[in-house]
C-alpha cells in the first residue's frame, strides 16, 4: 500500500494583503490528481490544517471542499491537529466523517487507539504538551519526552506488525544539531536546555519501534531518521522558503521507501535580490509572490509602487542597509524646516512605496498635533 504524506496546509494563510486561497486550492487539487494517477487511496495529514485558531468561513469552506473531493474519489484520510489548530474547530463532525473514511484526531486520549488500513496500523498523535498528557492519563510527567513515552507505551505496539505514527512536533535526529524552517517555525537550533528556540522538542529515539513516523511542524522537507520524515509545508509561506524545493511525499508500506514528486504551485514564492533596475527586469516572475531585497545605496522614490506596476503579487521590499544615502534629497538639508507630516510621509513612502491618502494624512496630522501641538 502507498499513501501520500502531507503536513502544514495552513489554510487561510496570507502573504501581506494577498490571499492564498486559489494557490492552496490548486495545490490540494493537485494532490488528488497525483493520488488518482498513482492509484493511491490514502492521504495522511500531520497537522496545522488551518493557519489560525479561529479560521475564517472561507478557510472552513476550502477544507470542506477538499474532504468532499477525497470522498468523491474514494480516498481515505488520516488527520491530526497541529499547534495552529483549535481542537473543537477541527474535529467538528469527526465521528460522522469516520463513516466516510475520514479520521480526525485532536485529543491525545484517542491517539493510543490504532486505525488499521490494509496491513498497516496508524496511530494519530496530535500536537500535545506535557500538561495535555498529565490531564488525559492522570500521570505525572516533567518533560515532553516523558509525556510522549507515556503515550507510546499505552499504544502497546505489536512490533511484528507494521506501525506508523502520525504526529506534529519538533524533533531533531540523533545526528542533527539544527533544523531549518520558517514563518512561525523559524530556523531552530538545539539549545543547552534541550529546547529549540524556547520550544520543547523530543528525542528521535522514542520512535524507534515505528516503521515510519509521519511528522508535521517544520516547513522544509527532510528526513530526521531513516524512519522519520517532515514532508514540508504544502506551499512556501515565507520569503525564507523561496529556495525550498516543493515536493509531495509518497510512502510505500511494503518497505517504507519514500518517493518525492516535484510539483509547481499556481503562484510560487520568489526572492529577487539586486539593484532596482536589475530586479525589475525579471518579468518571468510577474505572477509569483515576489519579495525584493534591494542593494541600491541611493534612495529610490516609491519603489514598491513601481514594482507593483510590473509584478502582480509584489509582497515586500527590504534593503541591504537600514540607512540609505538620501543626501540628494534637498528637503533634508535643514531638517528643522521640514514639517513632521512631510517627514512621516517620506518615511512611509520609503518603506511601503505608497503615498498617504487624504484620510491617513488627517489622522497623522491629528496625532502630531496631540503630541507636539503642531503639524
Amino acid at each position: 500500500m502507498k499513501f501520500l504524506h502531507l503536513a502544514d496546509l495552513h489554510i487561510g494563510k496570507r502573504l501581506n494583503d494577498y490571499s492564498l486561497r486559489d494557490t492552496q486550492r490548486d495545490a490540494l487539487n493537485k494532490t488528488i490528481e497525483l493520488m488518482n494517477k498513482r492509484n493511491i487511496k490514502l492521504v495522511v495529514i500531520s497537522g496545522d490544517i488551518y493557519d489560525s485558531h479561529d479560521p475564517s468561513a472561507e478557510s472552513f469552506a476550502l477544507f470542506d471542499e477538499y474532504l468532499s473531493n477525497l470522498h468523491k474519489n474514494d480516498i481515505k484520510a488520516l488527520i491530526i491537529s497541529g499547534n495552529h489548530d483549535q481542537e473543537d474547530k477541527l474535529n467538528y463532525a469527526s465521528k460522522l466523517l469516520r463513516n466516510d473514511g475520514i479520521y480526525i484526531v485532536t485529543n491525545v486520549a484517542e491517539s493510543i487507539n490504532k486505525i488499521t488500513i490494509e496491513d498497516t496500523n496508524f496511530y494519530l498523535l496530535p500536537f500535545v504538551t506535557k500538561y495535555d498528557v498529565r490531564h488525559a492519563f492522570n500521570q505525572e510527567v516533567s518533560t515532553l519526552d516523558e509525556a510522549i513515552k507515556v503515550v507510546i507505551d499505552k499504544m502497546n505496539l505489536d512490533k511484528k506488525e507494521k506501525n506508523v505514527l502520525v504526529t506534529h512536533l519538533a524533533c531533531i535526529g540523533s545526528k542533527e544539531k539544527k533544523i531549518f524552517a520558517s514563518g512561525s517555525e523559524v530556523s531552530l537550533t538545539l539549545e543547552a536546555d534541550g529546547s529549540i528556540g524556547g520550544e520543547d522538542i523530543v528525542s528521535s529515539s522514542l520512535f524507534k519501534d515505528f516503521n515510519y513516523v509521519a511528522l508535521g511542524h517544520i516547513h522544509k522537507a527532510m528526513n530526521i531518521e531513516s524512519n522519520m520524515r517532515y514532508p514540508g509545508a504544502l506551499l512556501k509561506y515565507h520569503k525564507d522558503e523561496a529556495n525550498y524545493k516543493k515536493t509531495f511525499t509518497i510512502v510505500d508500506t511494503n518497505d517504507f521507501s519514500i518517493e518525492e514528486v516535484p510539483f509547481k504551485a499556481l503562484h510560487d514564492v520568489v526572492l529577487l535580490e539586486g539593484l532596482f533596475d536589475d530586479v525589475k527586469k525579471h518579468v518571468e516572475y510577474k505572477d509569483d509572490f515576489t519579495y525584493f531585497k534591494l542593494l541600491d545605496e541611493e534612495y529610490i522614490v516609491e519603489p514598491m509602487a513601481k514594482l507593483k506596476s510590473i509584478f502582480n503579487y509584489a509582497v515586500n521590499i527590504s534593503y541591504k542597509s537600514k540607512e540609505l544615502n538620501i543626501s540628494n534629497t534637498e528637503n533634508y538639508q535643514d531638517i528643522e524646516s521640514v514639517s513632521k507630516l512631510d517627514l512621516f510621509e517620506d518615511l512611509f513612502k520609503s518603506k511601503t512605496g505608497d503615498s498617504l491618502s487624504d484620510e491617513e494624512k488627517n489622522v497623522v496630522s491629528s496625532l502630531i498635533n496631540d503630541v507636539w501641538g503642531e503639524n
